[in-house]
Parts: structure tokens; sequence; C-alpha cells
């Protein structure tokens, strides 16, 4: 072999090399990148089930305070209408 074809031969494996760590170094921006979004998607639906499970007992809170409100709603008509009926004989 030559020293000729032995030169041409190292600039091209210089230069293989050259595209294979452009490669490389790509990839691996790609990859942190890729890790980075896998993060914020394992983060945004652990927030999303916590949200879902915030969201959960928050409508039961708020289940049962309707409850409650109704209860006393009804229990003031009932005092109401005594007190009506208290009234009402007194006055005729």
């Amino acid at each position: 072999m030559a020293l000729e074809d032995m030169d041409e031969r190292l600039a091209e494996f210089a230069k293989t090399n050259a595209e294979l760590v452009e490669q490389l170094a790509q990839q691996s921006r790609l990859r942190e990148q890729s890790e980075r979004q896998v993060e914020q998607l394992l983060a945004s639906a652990a927030a999303s089930r916590s949200d879902g499970i915030e969201e959960a007992a928050l409508r039961q809170e708020l289940s049962v305070a309707l409850e409650e409100l109704q209860v006393m709603q009804e229990e003031l008509q009932m005092a109401h209408g005594a007190l009506v009926a208290q009234r009402t004989p007194e006055q005729t």
C-alpha cells in the first residue's frame, strides 16, 4: 500500500469518525430531550392523578356540604312553619 493510499484512507476514516461523532452528539441531545419530556410527562401524570384525587375529595366534600345545607333548609322551613303556626292562633 502506497503512502498516498494510506493518507487517503486515513482522511476517509477521520471524516467517517467526525460524522459518527456528530451523529452520536445529536443522538445524545435527542436522548436528553426525550428524557426531559418523559420526566415532564411523568410529573404531569402524577399531578393529574393528584389533581384527580383532590378533585374527587373536593366533590365529596361539596356533596356533603350540599346535603347539610338541604337539611338545614328543611329544618328552617319547619321552624318557620312552626313559628307561623304559633303566631296565627294568637292573631285570630
